[in-house]
């Protein structure tokens, strides 16, 4: 519901400029006050330069845009763009000063005008301008240079989800993602990159589901870059970004950016809301240069059940949106002994086998992340109360309740009865 503010308010606002100049007036006559006449003289004639530029203004930014032959325009993210530019090394140039607003354009490698902003302070006030003649694609190709070489793996992530920013200023963030992890399983990337690489030439989007800290994010990346040798540009998303932000925004950035591989981190698509609208917004972010993987947390469960038909369907799931489900589990306990192996070997941590053979017993239910934690523990407290530091994990580790045992609902966790017609992988990382 909007308010309409008072008309003194409305005023006020129309005429801050005027509280301005007044504000730099009294600061030109205490700065002169103990002067002497040449500056009280001069202070006065600033003062009444400051009068006739409020009373009578000069050319504003629009003006000085529009006589650069530049127009604005209505990117959903622009502001988000402008940003990005302001923080790289790309040539600038301040075309006009105000009061409380400057007008900045980033420039060409031949001078000339490739976009520009007006900015309130630091704050990004209004934009992009972009010159008539050309296309919103060289704005993109150069914010495509500047973010990619920072890096060919980068999530973006939101500093205000739940707050509206103009044209996406001030809202995002792009970083670097955490290192790539390693992978422990009865199937390697290679595995599921070669299946990716014998489908036709398209736009495909991969549904990777499983329990937490089975390593369904690590798994995508691995997959990638194996299926792009030359270089795949990852661009992961938050799961806040994509509860945050409308479906303009988001193909605004997708667009601006162009990743290879689109990563969409920890989608809801038990929720029929949700579900249908994520999904109808990948019938819009489908390209054929792009792969998209979206990752889905389910509850732990026993591997052995299998699936019956329409157990992995969600509302508004079908080909043309989602071509591939593919399921992970918790590791068996050959791969507990051989992600404990691996971890143990990275925190120099000495496991005897008979250690080894209770560890794994011991551990069943825990996905790698935890069991990356459980070598932790034991690397930096000693093995000597090996069990105390297992339980220590346990206790907070998200693994399926025993048959009959209730959450604080009232209800009986649903268990995990993804299959993947072949031996369970585990990710770790």
């Amino acid at each position: 519901m909007s308010h309409t503010r008072p008309r003194w308010v409305q005023f006020l606002q129309r005429r801050r400029h005027w509280f301005d100049a007044a504000k730099e007036i009294l600061k030109t006559i205490h700065s002169a006050r103990e002067g002497g006449l040449v500056s009280q003289g001069l202070a006065a004639i600033t003062s009444a330069g400051i009068v006739v530029d409020t009373l009578y203004p000069g050319e504003s930014a629009w003006e000085v845009f529009r006589n650069m032959g530049m127009v604005s325009s209505d990117l959903r993210v622009g502001g988000f763009l402008c940003e990005v530019l302001m923080a790289s090394e790309v040539p600038r140039a301040v075309v006009h000063q105000g009061l409380t607003s400057i007008g900045i354009v980033w420039l060409k490698p031949n001078g000339e005008p490739l976009v520009g902003a007006i900015y309130g302070g630091a704050k990004f006030d209004y934009g992009p301008f972009l010159p008539i003649k050309d296309s919103e694609e060289e704005l993109y190709e150069t914010v495509r240079e500047v973010v990619w070489n920072k890096g060919d793996e980068l999530m973006l992530s939101t500093l205000r989800s739940a707050e509206s920013t103009y044209r996406g200023a001030g809202r995002f963030i792009l970083e670097d993602i955490e290192p790539l992890g390693h992978l422990v399983g009865k199937r390697r990337p290679e595995w599921y990159a070669k299946r990716l690489a014998k489908y036709r030439p398209g736009p495909r989007t991969v549904l990777l589901r499983g329990p937490t800290g089975v390593g369904k994010s690590v798994l995508a990346r691995h997959a990638s870059k194996l299926r792009n040798p030359g270089g795949a540009q990852t661009l992961k998303i938050d799961s806040n970004v994509l509860k945050g932000c409308s479906h303009g925004e988001l193909l605004g950035l997708v667009r601006a950016l162009q990743p290879t591989v689109l990563l969409l981190d920890d989608l809801d698509l038990t929720c029929r809301e949700n579900g249908e609208r994520f999904l109808a917004l990948l019938e819009t972010l489908r390209d054929p240069h792009c792969l998209v993987f979206i990752t889905m947390m389910t509850a732990p469960g026993e591997r052995e059940e299998l699936p019956k038909p329409g157990d992995w369907h969600f509302p508004g799931i079908r080909p043309g949106r989602v071509e591939n489900v593919w399921t992970l589990y918790l590791p068996d306990p050959e791969e507990r002994e051989e992600i404990l192996r691996l971890y143990a070997t990275e925190f120099d941590l000495d496991l005897p086998d008979d250690l080894m053979e209770q560890l794994v017993e011991a551990t069943d239910l825990l996905s790698g992340a935890y069991l990356r934690r459980v070598a932790d523990e034991l690397a930096t407290h000693g093995i000597g109360d090996w069990r105390d530091e297992v339980n220590q994990v346990l206790y907070t580790a998200d693994i399926p309740k025993e048959k009959g045992e209730e959450d604080g609902d009232g209800k009986t966790p649903e268990k995990n009865t993804g299959y993947d017609a072949g031996p369970p992988v585990e990710v770790v990382g």
